[in-house]
């Protein structure tokens, strides 16, 4: 039975605020969660008289059968991500905010990192985790937050500026910070993907450095003029059955690319099991093909969709998805690939891809069940693409369902953009 596409609409509009960051930013946490027959965004509004880098204030869209609107706001512009969104299916709503601490300071300031509580009736409670007060939390949040609405809590991570390392903590369903600590990565690590079932939590997070080759940056500086040259090429997951009681495990690396200059992102993570957690990411052999033709002259310049199923910590199956190259006809595999869950236990890779010639390109959605069984997949020509998508993901909140929401950036890059998809 064919996809049925059920609307592809405008969002609104986002004024860039030129803070370095953007409405969807924060991708690896959700941006998007489905309440029964709403659909809730986390977006931003960009104040143009607010200096410096926190200059937007947070917003939650709500769609129902009326149509988009602004369901509630900060006060003030005092952010500079966008904020993670989750929901638990009797209307509770969580929002993941980072407020200016130090207003006098434009960039780089000391931020708050807080969780907001919207009670199935709207009143809005804040909860403040009890970090640790030597840690150094600023605008560059690099956050990530996860739901789990069975156990009734929320998982946070926020990275200390100073240290590189990860704090986090457990709202339990009691409200009580039940679990606080430190993970640490072998290297700074960002855009974190986050997963909890009961008191198991997982964390896929894509390393995140300035370019150490001194030969690579003298090469991109030359290209770009950009004195900014961070790089993305080692991908790590950790994960504890007990956050409560025990910490993270030791990082395991699923990817490194620092052989060929390449670029690694992390796509997102399904747990089927309190030990088992599904991981697919985007994988390029080189970053970009002015580097690979001055130090890996004949290396294929590979694009990849690629999956790992990882159980207790060690990768137990690893795979190929879809893989194009220079003589392919696929010149392009999505912004990075999302898992869409269905009632019947059934996993799906969802992902942008692009056919063609870059002056005529076709993109379509690719849709292919990936577990328990492979199988072909199913290709949608959507109106436009939708860059950078967001999913109902149960990462935050929403229920495995029939029903493919789809949140992203369209064509022009101030639009936002929604579609729904009926599966069959």
């Amino acid at each position: 039975m064919p996809v049925t596409i059920e609307t592809e609409e405008l969002v609104y509009r986002n004024h860039p605020a030129d803070n370095g960051a953007g409405p969807l930013w924060t991708y690896g946490s959700p941006l998007l969660a489905r309440l029964d027959s709403d659909v809730l965004v986390s977006t931003i509004e960009t104040d143009r008289n607010v200096p410096g880098f926190c200059n937007t204030r947070w917003q939650i869209r709500r769609c129902t059968a009326s149509g988009w609107s602004i369901w509630r706001q900060g006060d003030q512009a005092d952010q500079r991500e966008p904020c993670p969104i989750g929901a638990f299916p009797d209307g509770t709503i969580w929002l993941s905010t980072n407020p200016n601490a130090d207003p006098r300071r434009p960039k780089y300031a000391r931020c708050t990192p807080q969780l907001l509580r919207f009670s199935p009736a709207g009143q809005m409670q804040t909860f403040q985790p009890p970090w640790p007060l030597d840690a150094v939390f600023t605008d560059h949040s690099y956050r990530g937050m996860a739901v789990d609405p069975d156990a009734q809590s929320v998982l946070l991570l926020n990275i200390d500026a100073k240290e590189g390392c990860y704090h986090y903590a457990l709202l339990n369903d009691r409200l009580e910070w039940s679990a606080l600590g430190i993970l640490r990565f072998p290297i700074r690590a960002c855009y974190p993907n986050l997963a909890i079932r009961g008191r198991s939590a997982h964390v896929l997070a894509i390393g995140d450095i300035v370019e150490p080759n001194e030969a690579w940056r003298a090469a991109k500086h030359e290209r770009s003029g950009r004195q900014w040259d961070y790089v993305f090429r080692r991908l790590f997951y950790a994960w504890t059955p007990d956050i409560e009681r025990v910490p993270f495990c030791e990082p395991l690396e699923i990817d490194n690319l620092d052989a060929t200059c390449g670029y690694l992102r992390n796509g997102d993570v399904y747990l089927t099991d309190l030990n088992a957690a599904h991981l697919v990411f985007y994988r390029q052999s080189c970053q970009y093909d002015f580097i690979r033709d001055r130090f890996f002259p004949g290396l294929p310049l590979e694009r990849s969709l690629e999956y790992a199923l990882v159980r207790d910590g060690r990768i137990a199956q690893r795979r190929t998805i879809l893989k194009s190259d220079d003589r392919s006809e696929l010149i392009g595999l999505g912004d990075g690939p999302r898992l869409h869950a269905t009632p019947d236990g059934h996993l799906r890779l969802v992902a942008l891809i692009t056919h063609g010639d870059s002056d005529r390109p076709q993109h379509h959605l690719r849709l292919q069940p990936l577990w328990p069984q492979p199988a072909d997949p199913q290709n949608i020509l959507l109106t436009q693409p939708i860059h950078l998508f967001q999913t109902n993901t149960p990462r935050g909140g929403s229920a495995a369902g029939l029903t493919l929401d789809l949140y992203g950036g369209g064509n022009d890059p101030q639009d936002l953009v929604y579609a729904r998809l009926r599966l069959p």
